[in-house]
């Protein structure tokens, strides 16, 4: 929680770059944008439709980068010695770094580095969302028990009333949209004192200094999501629909009472009466609790769980999430349109399919995700502003390592960054093209990129528009064009590629004879890299499209491309935005008229008059200005 006084700093410019907490002060104080209604908070997803209408511009925190996991780690720890070792678990872990890229979890993980110390590496330690709260889970319990003994393997058993007491009562403010309860409402309950002390409910101040009566809230909403998910599958005496409401929430959501109707279910007709009956639950409350249904009855905790709940009933609920899960995606996979003639198949992917997929990768079964796949024929994945980030990558490589077929995964416009690329290596082997535009990526994401690339038959074709490249990765470039003699399409747009990387790149380029398109946009190349570009590709005889739009090229650039357009098969040219003057276009005019296969040259936004530019279009038509 961010707190304020009258000595922060006044921040007035809004291009002046100042921390984060003086940022969201002085917008909220009202010193930037003076006259702008604003909607500040820290749950982007719990703002739905209705509202979004009203807002023109949205601005997200997309949470912890790795430099950022390594700073709250070692702040939270002041023994250098546990923090590093709990970085170097991460690291050893990458589903668990994924996770750690959301700040709620990288608190778990340190709040729990005992547990997670001693789970060991492989199967035992977390993989998943529901191992991280089961992980917390054992802590409180175990905190309270070292007064007492130590905890054998039972311990959910041990301390199931006050599970399924913390349940009801997350279950019950679930339905009505509540996250703040009061005395009453816990005796109703049958939440105790000594459940109180476990930790999980915290005094609501705010609440509970203006009245008499104590107000309590669960320590975070997704805190009250699993105790609620706990409720659901220890819960003998649930109705068998609970589970299948809980999975149609897509389908459903618009329907009036529906919510209600979901969690009612679960609770006796006096038990689920709920206080204001015009209040329905959040939708991404249910699936966040329905994501951690799916993890808890994974296999992988039948023997945790076991005793506390029959096998046969974790048998039957754990068949219906399969179910559920399996109808869900196969909607999906219905929906997909037929392509229009002469193009490919694709699939725009929704976000209710992304939760679906976490909530598969949650059971952690690779029969499930095979199954799943197994109908999906499309050729081209779209998943762009669909908020992916590493925790979503890791669900996504999980499941779509089992396609049957190659397909084009297109991320673009998510944050995915370095620690997500990272995730996706374990389906590069089924992926023909990935897109990651405008995802956060530095040289070292895309370096692990291409080391598993290499080794990938299949992976032809890259764009890595607007990321954070530098002429560090030029040589990892270099390297994959030398060795892979079926590399398509290379575009690396708006980065901080400047002559020098250029000159790297190139030296993959000259033994490349595979390589069709070329795209190095808004970077910084010059008349140097263009030189070193267009000397590498002069006898190509498979490019066909170059990019080189905005990177400050002249006429020595101009004409070291003329050879380039007269002896290659080069159908398109994109020289837009440089600095190229008479000289330049006069040597590119020479090269068309030995070259008839060029389609066009475009040339805007360059230092030539108006009178120039009527003239030079006269004399050869397929110069666009």
């Amino acid at each position: 929680m961010q707190s304020f006084s009258d000595s922060e700093q006044r921040h007035c410019c809004p291009t002046q770059c100042a921390p984060v907490p003086t940022l969201l002060f002085n917008l909220l104080q009202g010193s930037l944008m003076k006259g702008v209604r604003k909607v500040v908070t820290s749950r982007p997803e719990a703002v739905g439709p209705t509202l979004k209408r009203y807002l023109r511009k949205e601005v997200l925190l997309k949470g912890f980068s790795p430099g950022g996991i390594d700073c709250f780690v070692r702040k939270y720890h002041r023994d250098p010695t546990v923090a590093t070792r709990v970085l170097e678990c991460l690291r050893s872990n990458t589903a668990l770094l994924g996770l750690c890229h959301i700040p709620v979890f990288c608190w778990i993980v340190s709040k729990c580095y005992k547990e997670l110390l001693g789970c060991g590496e492989g199967e035992g330690s977390p993989q998943t969302i529901t191992d991280v709260y089961l992980m917390i889970l054992q802590h409180f319990f175990q905190r309270r028990a070292s007064q007492r003994n130590t905890m054998g393997i039972g311990w959910v058993q041990e301390h199931q009333d006050t599970a399924l007491h913390l349940g009801q009562l997350a279950m019950e403010g679930l339905g009505a949209s509540c996250y703040i309860f009061t005395g009453t409402e816990l005796q109703k309950c049958g939440v105790t004192e000594e459940d109180i002390c476990m930790g999980f409910l915290i005094r609501s101040k705010d609440l509970s200094s203006s009245t008499n009566c104590k107000h309590y809230e669960f320590l975070h909403i997704t805190m009250q999501c699993f105790f609620a998910a706990l409720y659901i599958v220890l819960n003998n005496n649930s109705d068998r629909s609970t589970i299948p409401k809980l999975f149609q929430l897509q389908d459903r959501q618009q329907q009036p009472g529906f919510h209600r109707a979901c969690l009612g279910h679960c609770l006796t007709q006096q038990e689920g009466a709920l206080k204001e009956a015009n209040k329905a639950a959040e939708t991404p409350n249910l699936q966040i609790t329905a994501t951690f249904v799916s993890g808890l009855l994974a296999q992988r905790h039948r023997s945790l769980l076991l005793l506390s709940c029959p096998g046969p009933t974790l048998d039957r609920k754990s068949k219906q999430v399969v179910t559920c899960l399996s109808k869900g995606i196969q909607k999906h996979f219905k929906s997909i349109p037929r392509p229009v003639e002469g193009e490919k198949k694709s699939m725009h992917a929704m976000p209710g399919f992304v939760w679906l997929i976490k909530c598969i990768h949650e059971m952690q079964d690779s029969r499930i995700a095979r199954d799943t796949m197994a109908k999906l024929e499309v050729e081209h994945l779209k998943l762009t502003y669909c908020n992916i980030g590493p925790v979503e990558c890791t669900a996504l490589a999980y499941v779509l390592q089992h396609l049957r077929s190659p397909v084009g995964l297109q991320l673009d416009y998510n944050y995915v960054g370095d620690v997500g690329v990272e995730q996706l290596l374990p389906c590069l082997h089924v992926c023909h093209s990935v897109y990651l535009r405008h995802n956060n990526i530095s040289d070292e994401g895309i370096r692990k990129l291409i080391e598993k690339g290499i080794q990938c038959e299949r992976f032809q074709k890259i764009a890595l528009f607007n990321n954070k490249l530098t002429d560090a990765c030029t040589e990892c470039f270099a390297h994959l064009l030398k060795m892979k003699q079926n590399f398509l399409s290379l575009r690396l747009g708006n980065n901080n590629i400047t002559a020098a990387g250029a000159g790297q790149l190139a030296e993959g380029l000259r033994f490349n004879r595979s390589l069709q398109f070329l795209g190095l946009w808004g970077n910084k190349i010059g008349d140097k890299g263009a030189e070193a570009i267009a000397n590498a590709l002069k006898d190509s005889q498979t490019l066909v499209w170059l990019s080189l739009v905005d990177n400050g090229v002249g006429n020595a650039g101009a004409c070291a491309l003329a050879p380039l357009i007269k002896n290659s098969t080069l159908e398109e040219l994109w020289l837009t935005k440089n600095c190229i003057t008479r000289k330049g276009v006069e040597c590119l005019i020479l090269a068309l008229e030995s070259n008839t296969s060029v389609k066009a040259v475009w040339l805007r936004g360059n230092e030539l008059s108006p009178e120039e530019v009527e003239e030079m279009t006269q004399r050869e038509p397929r110069l666009t200005f």
